[in-house]
């Protein structure tokens, strides 16, 4: 497998860098399976972010911010980015460690809505 070398801003933001483009996280096995959809299938992934009340956590609000600003770049820019698949994530870290794995594919932002204060979703389509 190839290395992307992105760069987190900590351990558990949403997203990473590289020089050339933004890496989005997509937590295959989540619970919320309404706001948190992948399908390799039909290329595509959905994730949907609550609202962040100023009572939340700084770094709550640093990540929330921080995806939001990373997907209204690559929606504005038509920017192609990677997706990491990550498996054994729910509610910390599962029995059995974290599995992740780059898709192969590039995607881009297909459109996104709301505000990191009110919620915001977005939906990312593969590019082939």
């Amino acid at each position: 497998m190839e290395s992307i070398n992105a760069v987190q801003s900590d351990p558990n933001s949403w997203i990473a860098r590289t020089e050339e483009t933004i890496v989005f996280t997509a937590l295959i096995d989540h619970v919320d399976k309404v706001n948190n959809r992948y399908s390799h299938h039909d290329g595509i992934y959905h994730k949907a972010v609550p609202p962040t009340p100023a009572g939340n956590s700084a770094l709550a609000i640093k990540h929330s911010r921080e995806l939001f600003d990373a997907v209204s770049q690559a929606f504005s820019t038509e920017l192609r980015c990677n997706l990491v698949l990550v498996k054994g994530t729910k509610h910390g870290v599962s029995k059995g460690g974290v599995r992740a794995a780059v898709d192969g594919d590039l995607w881009v932002v297909q459109q996104y809505a709301g505000s990191v204060d009110e919620g915001f979703a977005f939906d990312l389509s593969r590019v082939y």
